[in-house]
C-alpha cells in the first residue's frame, strides 16, 4: 500500500512541477531579429510603435463629458438650459425617496454621479409631474437640453440609479 501512496505522491508532485514551469514561459515572448544587434531590437521597438493605429489624443480624458455635476433643489429655469440632466420627483413622506435621496448626497458628495439631479417636490410641482407623465414618487427622468425626456426609471435600486445618473 506504500508503494501506491508514494508513486502517487510523485506522480502528484510532477503534474505541479509541470504546471509551474508552463507558468513561467511568459506568453508574449518575442525572439529577437536574426542579426541578434541591440541596434536591430531597438529599431523593431521603434516600428511597433510608429504603426499604432490610437491616435496621440485618444487617451486625453473628455473634460466636458467628465464635468461634475450637483445634487440641487429644483428651480424654474433649469429645464431647457441647455444641459442633460436628471429630475428626482420626490416627496418627504416617501421611505424610497429618503433612501434615494441619502445615496445622492453620498454619491455627489464624492465623483461617483456626474450629471446634475434636481430634486423635484412630487406635491407641488403639478405641471412639471404632468409634462413628463409621472404617476408616483420616486421617479428620475433624464431630460436633454431641451427638456425632452429621454430616459425614465421609477424605483430603482443604487447599481440602477447611479449607471442612470452617468452621461
Amino acid at each position: 500500500m506504500n508503494v501506491l501512496r508514494q508513486s502517487s505522491i510523485y506522480v502528484l508532485l510532477g503534474i505541479i512541477g509541470l504546471l509551474f514551469t508552463a507558468c513561467s514561459i511568459p506568453g508574449s515572448f518575442v525572439s529577437p531579429p536574426e542579426s541578434g544587434r541591440e541596434e536591430d531590437v531597438m529599431v523593431s521597438s521603434q516600428a511597433m510603435i510608429q504603426t499604432s493605429s490610437v491616435p496621440a489624443d485618444a487617451m486625453q480624458p473628455d473634460t466636458a463629458a467628465m464635468a461634475k455635476g450637483e445634487y440641487v433643489a429644483y428651480h424654474e429655469g433649469v429645464i431647457g438650459d441647455g444641459q442633460t440632466s436628471v429630475l428626482f420627483f420626490h416627496a418627504t413622506w416617501c421611505p424610497v425617496c429618503k433612501r434615494a435621496d441619502t445615496s445622492l448626497r453620498g454619491w455627489y458628495a464624492g465623483d461617483d454621479a456626474f450629471l446634475t439631479t434636481y430634486k423635484v417636490d412630487y406635491d407641488t410641482q403639478k405641471e412639471l409631474k404632468k409634462r413628463y407623465g409621472i404617476t408616483y414618487q420616486h421617479t428620475f427622468i433624464k431630460i436633454d437640453g431641451q427638456g425632452n425626456a429621454i430616459g425614465r426609471l421609477e424605483g430603482p435600486n443604487d447599481a440602477d440609479l447611479l449607471a442612470f445618473l452617468q452621461p
